[in-house]
């Protein structure tokens, strides 16, 4: 229990940090930010109609968690 409320602290603490310093294309772990919303987001980049901001996707991130959690198990 002690360990929870500890835990609770922080993140009172700190959320309020890492909310204004964080990333605007940041969605993963963020409060009021979800999959659809990241989804919704690269969908809006990609999308050629409606597009009337005319953003361009610099660069595209594919990455496997799966095998993160492979090489972990093997390390741990």
């Amino acid at each position: 229990m002690k360990d929870r409320v500890i835990q609770m602290l922080y993140l009172l603490a700190l959320q309020p940090i890492a909310e204004t310093t964080a990333d605007n294309n940041s969605y993963g772990f963020r409060l009021n930010r979800s999959t659809t919303d990241a989804i919704s987001h690269i969908h809006s980049i990609f999308s050629t109609e409606g597009n009337q901001s005319r953003q361009i996707a610099e660069w595209v991130l594919d990455t496997d968690i799966q095998g993160c959690f492979v090489l972990l198990i093997m390390i741990g």
